[in-house]
């Protein structure tokens, strides 16, 4: 097993003394520097509120992250006799992703001081409603119009969306989830509409993100070279799981992993988990259950931004690269269904 910890830089920063002679004009500027920051930097000044109610499911646990990094922690939400609450900081309207333990993903949308009132029920997820802000009143009206809508039908329903409501936040996650996730979207219509989110967003870390994804959409695709240190190649062939505990049914597709490279030698086959997480707890206890199989585990707890993530562009859970030992990338995919015959094609 192997575990290894970036080294991060800590800057100190010095301030200057200035002396001042007038006292009296000294306590006033001090008063009104404490009014500012009591008012713009309180505790509840960026605080946000979600309550939430599901009919029909009695207890569980949910995930909770940001999209656009503003507050990175993923936190869990318990559910308990149907209900929910869950309290967060966030400054400027942002998406935030529920995680069921099913893989069912929702979007909210946070901002400072909202309080957002959840509604869904057990047996219709994909029919559940946030009140409480304009944005996610505007998701909800999304949702309704593309319920029945077929893939095609949904991005169509998307790109007139972010055309109309290019000033809102939810066209950024509308353009996040059909276009630059998808990689069947047209690539005119994706440069067109990131431009004129560019003009309605200009200072956006979530609108920069997705330019930045855009730009290394075609790196870590097979056919290209990988840049991964020379360390993991033991062996004519390495697989590459990225995976992490709090990924929905993270526990089992690694059994399913294990299963598939026991079939190969270690001779033939290195196998290398990337996890994502960002505290050891789980990994952890995880990685200490006994294994029998030739895994290497990885962890540096910087989540996506860990290294060979950001070298290879991992941007879902769970994805997997079959590299040669001169680091080509023979396969990508992200079904753990595919991990023997993508073997297969190599090593049979």
């Amino acid at each position: 097993m192997i575990k290894y910890k970036e080294q991060s830089t800590r800057y100190k920063f010095q301030g200057t003394k200035y002396q001042v002679h007038n006292a009296p004009y000294v306590v006033l500027c001090t008063l009104y520097l404490v009014l500012q920051l009591a008012t713009s930097c309180g505790s509840g000044s960026d605080e946000f509120r979600l309550r939430g109610e599901i009919s029909g499911m009695e207890q569980t646990d949910l995930l909770i992250y940001s999209l656009d990094g503003d507050d990175p922690r993923i936190d869990t939400i318990h559910v308990s006799e149907g209900r929910f609450a869950y309290a967060g900081h966030q400054r400027e309207p942002s998406p935030y992703i529920l995680v069921f333990p099913n893989a069912v993903e929702q979007v909210i949308f946070a901002s400072a001081r909202a309080n957002l009132e959840y509604e869904a029920t057990a047996s219709d997820l994909r029919g559940y409603t946030v009140k409480g802000t304009k944005e996610n009143e505007l998701m909800n009206e999304f949702r309704k119009e593309t319920h029945d809508a077929n893939p095609v039908e949904t991005r169509d329903i998307a790109e007139r969306f972010i055309r109309r409501q290019a000033a809102s936040c939810v066209a950024l996650y509308l353009f996040e989830r059909y276009f630059v996730q998808d990689a069947e979207a047209d690539h005119s219509k994706t440069a067109e509409l990131c431009t004129l989110l560019e003009s309605e967003h200009p200072t956006s870390p979530l609108l920069l993100m997705l330019k930045k994804a855009l730009s290394d959409r075609h790196k870590g695709m097979p056919g290209q070279t990988a840049d991964v240190p020379d360390s993991l190649l033991t062996a004519p062939h390495t697989l590459l799981y990225f995976w992490a505990t709090w990924q929905p049914s993270a526990w089992t597709n690694m059994g399913n992993v294990r299963s598939a490279v026991r079939r190969y030698p270690k001779s033939r086959l290195n196998t290398v988990t990337v996890s994502l997480d960002a505290t050891d707890v789980n990994w952890t206890t995880y990685v200490n259950e006994p294994d029998s199989s030739t895994l290497r585990h990885l962890y540096d707890g910087l989540s996506w931004d860990t290294p060979l993530a950001r070298t290879l562009n991992i941007r879902r859970l769970p994805t997997f690269i079959l590299l040669d030992r001169q680091k080509n990338i023979i396969s990508r995919f992200e079904h753990v269904e595919q991990i023997e015959k993508e073997l297969d094609k190599v090593l049979k």
